[in-house]
């Protein structure tokens, strides 16, 4: 009965909006699109948080207490979202214990990943940050560019522009990275990945002639057990850690595919 309550509803681009300080009586689960969750100062700054996707939930927060939102919710695009009711979705999660369970995998899931983000940018410099966002950009399919909006990075980061390229242009400077057009391409990887070593000490290697002997030369070492030359083949790194040897050898390979766990 109470799921014949539930309402699907679909969002043009930039039409689903859930202002923050405001009370809103309705539980949202996305069925597809993404949203934005980010928080607004009153001086009209926003600082990122998080984004949300297929599967996700909006509203578990202030369910309880039917407090004022925290934060802005705001779709990136298109969202289709089923819609319940507040006091009913309280009566769905006292008689169904399935979805009692889903409710508290996701909320315990997303406070995590927030407090995991809390504890970044209290302990690290804006430089180790953004370190860290260009590495775990590159590390996501083993590239070694990627589409660069310096917006983002600001609000992820909860900073200025400014200073978010003043980081950027050191980077350069040192030979590490360069722009093309709009994308970030990481030209050095032993420098960034001693840069990021000073966050995470990913490894104890950190002299050059080392850091090239044993990372990369080991690395690239595969390929002549195995012809990777002009052939599209796949390669699964498993526990890659820094990005060895996967990352060395996507560079060397342009069209091998790497996935990095």
């Amino acid at each position: 009965q109470i799921l014949k309550e539930m309402e699907i509803k679909r969002y043009s681009t930039k039409e689903f909006y859930l202002e923050q300080g405001e009370i809103h009586d309705t539980f949202y689960i996305i069925v597809e699109g993404e949203v934005d969750i980010y928080f607004e100062s009153e001086q009209g700054k926003t600082f990122y948080l998080n984004s949300y996707g297929k599967g996700y939930f909006i509203g578990e927060l202030e369910l309880f207490g039917r407090k004022p939102y925290v934060c802005c919710v705001e779709g990136k695009g298109k969202v289709k979202t089923l819609e319940l009711d507040r006091k009913l979705c309280m009566e769905w999660l006292q008689k169904d214990a399935n979805f009692n369970e889903y409710v508290l995998e996701r909320l315990c899931e997303i406070t995590y990943g927030s407090m995991q983000k809390i504890g970044e940018n209290s302990l690290y410099t804006l430089k180790q940050r953004i370190c860290q966002y260009i590495m775990d950009k590159v590390d996501e399919k083993g590239k070694k560019y990627f589409a660069l909006d310096v917006d983002v990075v600001s609000d992820s980061m909860g900073v200025t522009k400014r200073s978010v390229n003043r980081v950027f242009k050191e980077l350069r400077d040192k030979g590490i990275i360069d722009n093309v057009e709009s994308k970030l391409i990481v030209k050095d990887y032993d420098k960034l990945l001693r840069e990021k070593n000073k966050v995470m000490n990913l490894t104890a290697i950190t002299e050059y002639e080392d850091v090239l002997k044993k990372h990369f030369l080991d690395s690239l070492a595969l390929s002549q057990l195995v012809k990777l030359e002009g052939k599209k083949a796949k390669l699964l790194d498993m526990g890659t850690g820094a990005g060895f040897p996967g990352i060395p050898l996507k560079i060397a390979f342009p069209e091998l595919e790497v996935t990095l766990m």
